[in-house]
C-alpha cells in the first residue's frame, strides 16, 4: 500500500467517526426536544397548568369574598347593636310606662264595674266612655311597649284592686258619688300629672309623644267629671263652696230678722 493510499484511508475513517458523532449528538438533541414537546402537549400537563391558574384565581377571589363577608358581618352587627340601643328604654322610662298602663287599666276596670252597678244613666255613659277611651290608649301604649321589649301589666295593682273592692260594697247612691270622686276626678288628676311629667322627662321620643297626645283626652274626662252632678257632689271644693254660700245667706237672713224684730219693739 502506498503512502498516499494509506493517508486517504485514514482521512476517510476520521471523517466517518466525525460524521457518526455528529449524528449521535443530533439524535440526542432531537430526542430531548421531542420529549419536552410531548410533555407540554399532553392533556395532564395542560390540566395541571389550568388548575394551577384557576387555583390562584380562586384564592384571590376567596380572599376578596372573605374580606367582603367580614365587612358585611361587621356592619350587620353594628346595625343590630344600634337598633337594640335605640329600642331599649331606660329604667325611668320603663317605670313611667308601667304607671301609665296601671292608670289605663284602673279606668277600664272601674268603668266596667260602674256600668254594671250604677243605675244613673249619666254615670253609666261616663263609665262607658272611660272604658272605650282608655282601652284605645292602652292599645297604643302596648304597641310602643312591644317595640321596646317591655312587658306591661295586665291587671290592676294592689292599690286599685282595694279601691274597686270598696266600691263594690257601696249602695247605689254612694257608689255613684264615690266612683265619680275616685275614677272621675282624683284618678284623672293623678294621670294628668303623670303624663305631664312623662312628656317633659322621658328620654324615649315615642313615649314622650304618646304622653303629649293622651293628655288632651284625660283633660276632657276630667272636665266631664267636674261638670256632672255626681262629680260636683263628690268634689270637696264644690261642696264647700255651696255650703259657704248657703251659710252666708242664712246669716244675712238672720240679721235682717233681728233688725225687723227690734223695729217692732220700738
Amino acid at each position: 500500500m502506498s503512502y498516499r493510499t494509506f493517508k486517504r484511508s485514514k482521512l476517510s475513517r476520521l471523517l466517518g467517526f466525525t460524521a457518526a458523532g455528529l449524528l449521535l449528538i443530533a439524535a440526542s438533541v432531537y430526542s430531548q426536544t421531542a420529549t419536552e414537546s410531548s410533555k407540554a402537549d399532553s392533556p395532564a400537563e395542560k390540566s395541571s397548568s389550568v388548575n394551577s391558574g384557576s387555583s390562584a384565581q380562586d384564592k384571590g377571589a376567596t380572599g376578596t369574598s372573605g374580606a367582603s363577608g367580614s365587612t358585611a358581618g361587621t356592619d350587620a352587627k353594628a346595625a343590630s347593636k344600634s337598633s337594640d340601643a335605640a329600642g331599649k328604654l331606660s329604667k325611668a322610662d320603663r317605670e313611667m310606662m308601667e304607671k301609665i298602663a296601671q292608670a289605663n287599666i284602673a279606668e277600664i276596670e272601674t268603668g266596667k264595674l260602674a256600668q254594671e252597678k250604677s243605675k244613673n244613666e249619666e254615670v253609666r255613659s261616663f263609665a262607658k266612655k272611660m272604658v272605650d277611651d282608655h282601652t284605645k290608649a292602652q292599645s297604643d301604649l302596648e304597641k310602643i311597649a312591644q317595640s321596646k321589649d317591655v312587658s306591661l301589666p295586665s291587671k290592676p295593682d294592689a292599690k286599685h284592686q282595694a279601691a274597686m273592692k270598696k266600691l263594690n260594697t257601696l249602695s247605689e247612691t254612694d257608689f255613684d258619688k264615690q266612683y265619680m270622686a275616685q275614677a272621675g276626678l282624683n284618678d284623672h288628676r293623678d294621670t294628668h300629672r303623670l303624663l305631664e311629667r312623662v312628656s317633659k322627662q322621658a328620654k324615649d321620643d315615642e313615649l314622650k309623644q304618646y304622653a303629649t297626645n293622651t293628655i288632651a283626652s284625660v283633660d276632657e274626662h276630667l272636665k266631664m267629671a267636674q261638670s256632672m252632678k255626681g262629680g260636683q257632689t263628690a268634689s270637696g271644693s264644690s261642696g264647700a263652696g255651696a255650703t259657704g254660700t248657703s251659710g252666708r245667706s242664712s246669716e244675712k237672713s238672720g240679721a235682717k230678722s233681728e233688725k225687723s224684730g227690734g223695729s217692732e219693739n220700738k
